[in-house]
């Protein structure tokens, strides 16, 4: 190895070393943004509630749960109102024999209307996505129902 050799090594090795703090100048600076959104959203929350109900409002879907002594079932509908402390009533649909394209589950209103005002507002699983309502009156939601026991 000659001194131009060594000269080119050395100047390699400077500007590794130069990348590695600039790496490492990023990464503080990654950290710092973390922890001040994760400081922001601490901040946040305490102005919200975390209850998906506090935004449920009139002609919003939702899945709904409701627990029997041996089973979890659970159930889509629609807000048809919500009483002067919150709760809201919800009128329910059923889930069709006939299944529609993607192996989407399709609902149907059930010849008796089934509305029920909800005893707690932890039922209410998540809110869903308007739906798009098919022909003779199927109703598709975007949505997955993987996981769920739904009558």
């Amino acid at each position: 190895m000659d001194e131009s050799d060594l000269e080119n090594l050395e100047d390699m090795l400077d500007n590794k070393e130069k990348d590695l703090e600039n790496y490492k100048e990023i990464l503080d600076d990654v950290e710092n943004y973390q922890n001040d959104d994760l400081q922001t959203e601490t901040n946040n929350s305490d102005d919200y509630d975390d209850l998906p109900t506090s935004t449920v409002v009139t002609g919003q879907w939702v899945l709904v749960k409701f627990t029997t002594k041996s089973s979890l079932k659970h159930y889509v509908g629609i807000v048809s109102s919500v009483n002067y402390e919150g709760i809201p009533t919800v009128k329910y649909v059923r889930k069709s024999a006939f299944r529609g394209n993607d192996d989407n589950t399709a609902f149907v209103y059930p010849d008796v209307p089934d509305v029920c005002e909800l005893r707690h507002l932890d039922d209410i699983v998540c809110k869903l996505p308007n739906p798009i309502i098919g022909r003779r009156g199927k109703i598709f939601f975007k949505v997955s129902f993987k996981g769920y026991n739904i009558i």
